[in-house]
């Protein structure tokens, strides 16, 4: 009876484990995003912003988040960065040499930021450097 409780004990230890594991999964983020996801999210962050402010890498991030509940964006991370004509770092390879270095650890906190809801931005869906309407962030407008 002991070993048998014993063994009770290693399986409830093992789904407590397994549970506090998808606490941190894309089940607590504003949408869908996997490892992958989050580590893409973060090369784009770090293209487009990795010498602005933490507030405009979690901009940055903000309006990906944006375009993928808007209808009017691909409803996915992944075909949000890589859309035609979007994001000129995921065009030009900058992207893919930064996502096989993986990006630095503060850009992949302003991704993880931006998944949790975090946005400095509204409902804005687009974003460029120098003179510009909308919210600026550093050298950044968001409209």
């Amino acid at each position: 009876s002991e070993e048998a409780e014993a063994e009770s004990e290693e399986e409830s230890e093992e789904a407590e484990a397994e549970s506090e594991e998808e606490d941190t999964s894309s089940g607590s983020y504003v949408i869908d995003a996997s490892e992958d996801d989050v580590a893409l999210l973060a090369a784009l962050i770090y293209c487009e912003a990795g010498g602005e402010s933490r507030e405009g890498k979690v901009a940055v991030g903000a309006v990906v988040v944006n375009r993928v509940k808007s209808s009017s964006y691909p409803n996915t991370i992944s075909g949000v960065v890589y859309q035609s004509g979007q994001f000129t770092p995921a065009a030009t390879g900058k992207l893919a040499r930064i996502l096989s270095q993986g990006a630095n650890s503060d850009c992949y906190e302003a991704a993880v930021a931006s998944l949790n809801g975090e946005n400095p931005i509204g409902d804005k869906l687009h974003f460029n450097g120098g003179r510009g309407q909308g919210i600026q962030i550093g050298n950044q407008h968001f409209y």
